[in-house]
Order: structure tokens, then C-alpha cells, then sequence
């Protein structure tokens, strides 16, 4: 049976009626399309099991709408609004999950998504429709990420719930290939990673950590038809420390000094809120680098493309200036 008869019979047992196919890949086993079940608007997702990577991803998503769903219920004066899970279920040849559909547009044109270019690029654009919306987005943006930091982190300390929620990130900086990376980017890293783990134990104290989104690009920031902003894709949920996601957002608005200023102004505000920020900085450009320049082995030509643009890329500039410190970083150009 291929992937294609799996897809039919689970969409005939959802009694789904698609509307929109956004990715039916019978190679990569890929399913997913907007549609209706029982009147309402829904987004499905398909995957074959041998699909282990988003077998997890879904399995991390049901786990994520829990979280999230226990902490509004305890907290209804903090909400977090996001895109529920409906349902979600298996059988021997594949996994899926049913979310709302919101109507919206992501903050980063969707055009973009299949441009061929690094996602440093391509996630980094603000769609023109919201460049004049600065103020109202930031605010949620910004209270979104105040109320994240409410959720009970007692909510992630079972084992099942553990083994889904490790950051992409090391914490250890010693355990990337530091030398080898040096020789790739050219320039030493001896003062980025002494700064880093000066401040470590602190950095990684457990009361300065909270949930994190930790993968907050343009493209997973929903802004919906009435210019209410909602996360969503929480495939790297974890805990973290609290000024991780300032961190990654930051970085991605290197094209936005103006909006970038914004986050500073409104996160940064002790000492502590400088080294953990420049710690965060630290920890996502290494560990963004050493997954381009080491992990990806062959040498075929769209990855020595991609090498190239990282290479002439502002972040890189980023990682040299954070190692004269927060004011020599947020100077960069």
C-alpha cells in the first residue's frame, strides 16, 4: 500500500473535505491541506511512520497544545491564544493531526517560502502590509512572550514530556566543533566562548528559565484578519533561558534595526538581561553555523551555495562583535 491509498482512508475516516492542497509529496510522505470537517475550518496533516522526524514533530505538537491548554485553564487572565489541535490519532502505517485553520497571513511574505535562498534570508522579511503596524504587532509580539514565561514549568517534568522538549541549541558550547568551525569562519571563537561560559552556571540556572518557543522567525508568527498576532509551528518548544526568544526574534529582524531597537528596549533591562542575551546570541549563531558548515558533510553545490551566503551573512559579523560584549553587538551593521 503507498502513501497516497494511507492519505484516502484517513481522509475518508476524518470525513474530511479538502479545500486547499498545500503539500501532497508522495517521496517525502507529506500530507498536508486546509479543508472542512463537520462545518468547520481545519488544517491535516499526514505523515508515514517512516517519517520519524514528524512522527515526533507531531507527537511534540499534541504535547505542546496540552501545555498550553493546562495553563489557560489556570490561567484564563493569561491566555495564550494559539492554533489547537482537534484531534490527533495513527494506525500502522501513519500518524496525523487535525488543527484549527485561522484565516491570517504570517508576518514574513509566504511568498518567500519557496524562494531559493538561506532561511537567515528568507524568514527575515517583514511582509509591506504590517511595516506600518510596528507598534501593534510588537506589543503582542511582546505580551505573548511575557505570558510564555507564566506557564508552570512543573508541566514539563514528566519523562514523556522531558525526552520531547531538549533544545536544538547546545548548552555545552565545547560540545560543537569549535576549532573546525573556527577554520570555516575564520576567526577565532576563544573570546565568545570564554564570555559564554563565564556566565553559564547562571545562564542555565533553572530559575531563569521558562517555556520557549524557541524557533520564533517571521514565518511562525500569524497575524490574523484582525491584525491579532498568534504564534504557531512549535516544533522546538523547550525550556529555556527567558531571553532566548528575544534573542532568535532579534536576529531575525537584522533587516529592521528600528524594530530590533524595540526588543531591546523592552527586554533588556539589567545586567543580567544583557549577559543572557548575549549568552543566547552565542549559543543560536554557533550552533546555526556549525549544523551548515559541519553536520552537512558532502559537498554538493547548493550547500557550498549556502555556505557562501553564510559567510557574507550579518550574523556572522554579529558573532565577531559579541565578543567585544552587548554595546559592540548591538552596534553591528
Amino acid at each position: 500500500m503507498n502513501n497516497r491509498q494511507d492519505f484516502q482512508e484517513v481522509i475518508e475516516s476524518l470525513h474530511f473535505k479538502p479545500k486547499d492542497l498545500i503539500t501532497d509529496n508522495q517521496r517525502s510522505g507529506v500530507y498536508i491541506s486546509q479543508g472542512v470537517i463537520a462545518g468547520k475550518d481545519v488544517l491535516v496533516k499526514i505523515y508515514p511512520k517512516n517519517n520519524k522526524e514528524k512522527i515526533h514533530a507531531v507527537g511534540k505538537e499534541v504535547l505542546v497544545d496540552e501545555i498550553i491548554s493546562k495553563h489557560n485553564r489556570s490561567n484564563p487572565k493569561a491566555f495564550i491564544d494559539t492554533i489547537r489541535v482537534i484531534s490527533s490519532g495513527e494506525d500502522k502505517n501513519v500518524r496525523w493531526i487535525v488543527r484549527q485553520f485561522r484565516n491570517g497571513s504570517p508576518l514574513t511574505p509566504t511568498s518567500n517560502y519557496k524562494k531559493n535562498d538561506i532561511l537567515a534570508n528568507k524568514y527575515c522579511v517583514i511582509d509591506k502590509k504590517f511595516l506600518n503596524l510596528k507598534s501593534k504587532i510588537l506589543s503582542q509580539i511582546f505580551d505573548n512572550l511575557e505570558t510564555f514565561r507564566l506557564v508552570d514549568k512543573k508541566n514539563f517534568m514528566s519523562r514523556q514530556i522531558l525526552e520531547y522538549f531538549t533544545s536544538r541549541f547546545q548548552t555545552n558550547i565545547e560540545n560543537y566543533n569549535i576549532k573546525t568551525l573556527e577554520k570555516k569562519l575564520g576567526f577565532s571563537l576563544d573570546v565568545q566562548v570564554s564570555n559564554y561560559n563565564k556566565i553559564k552556571s547562571k545562564y542555565l540556572d533553572k530559575k531563569n528559565y521558562c517555556a520557549s518557543v524557541s524557533d520564533l522567525n517571521l514565518a511562525n508568527i500569524l497575524i490574523d484578519e484582525n491584525c491579532k498576532v498568534i504564534f504557531f509551528d512549535f516544533e522546538q518548544f523547550c525550556l529555556d533561558n527567558y531571553m532566548f526568544d528575544p534573542a532568535f526574534f532579534w536576529l531575525f529582524l537584522w533587516r529592521y534595526p528600528d524594530w530590533q531597537k524595540e526588543i531591546l528596549s523592552h527586554f533588556v533591562k539589567s545586567s543580567d538581561d544583557k549577559d543572557f542575551f548575549v549568552s543566547s546570541i552565542i549559543r543560536i549563531i554557533i550552533g546555526w553555523y556549525e549544523n551548515i558548515f559541519i553536520e552537512y558533510t558532502d559537498e554538493k553545490e547548493n550547500i557550498l551555495t549556502i555556505r557562501k551566503l553564510y559567510q557574507s551573512h550579518i550574523w556572522l559579523r554579529f558573532l565577531d562583535a559579541v565578543g567585544n560584549g552587548y554595546d559592540a553587538l548591538i552596534k553591528t551593521k
